[in-house]
């Protein structure tokens, strides 16, 4: 007798996938309204744009729009570096109440538009490839919490030679006190490779 098929109760990811012109810093060499087409077929992408700029507040606006009409989960921005406007579409996941941590970015301008600069239809399928990529990281994601943890007032001093090792450090154990020989000169025949001041 077969097993039965196992039947996948999970319900479908809502990804919005979202396609910056950059003005012409990517639409120039990249076919964006082609990569949001390709992205449009990709499986548990609901809804997949190209915006003039996505980073400025109407583009923002659009996207927001789209969370609440379309209960999207997940925002895949295909744009710029990570670098320069992560925290820009962070910060507008937990306006619109997701957490920031389900958004994923793929870099379309460095990565793709200014290398690829007189190859406009190989930097198109690069930009295909890469937004592939982050739908696929962007099933993956799990919400994430920032945490604030308390401050230890003391500090790890390391030092270390490479003149020549030797075994003192293993008797030099962390202390709640500064070490007294600190201030004592090494015998020249001795090298201290490493040791550690706990304050």
């Amino acid at each position: 007798m077969e097993p039965a098929p196992s039947i996948n109760t999970k319900p479908q990811m809502r990804i919005g996938v979202y396609v910056c012109h950059c003005g012409s810093n990517i639409a120039q060499t990249v076919n964006c309204s082609k990569v949001s087409d390709t992205a449009s077929r990709l499986k548990d992408v609901v809804i997949s744009k190209d915006i003039a700029y996505a980073c400025s507040e109407p583009g923002q606006q659009e996207i927001l729009q789209d969370i609440e009409e379309h209960d999207l989960e997940r925002i895949v921005v295909a744009s710029c570096s990570p670098r320069l406007h992560e925290p820009t579409f962070r910060q507008m996941m937990k306006s619109a109440g997701l957490n920031p941590y389900l958004l994923e970015m793929a870099n379309l301008r460095e990565q793709c538009s200014w290398v690829h600069l007189n190859e406009p239809d190989a930097a198109t399928q690069k930009a295909e490839d890469l937004v592939k990529m982050a739908v696929s990281r962007a099933r993956l994601l799990q919400p994430l919490e920032q945490e604030k943890l308390p401050l230890t007032k003391r500090s790890l001093w390391i030092l270390q030679t490479t003149v020549m090792r030797s075994c003192w450090w293993k008797k030099m154990l962390p202390s709640a006190e500064p070490w007294p020989s600190l201030t004592k000169p090494f015998p020249p025949w001795t090298v201290l490779s490493e040791f550690w001041v706990l304050r």
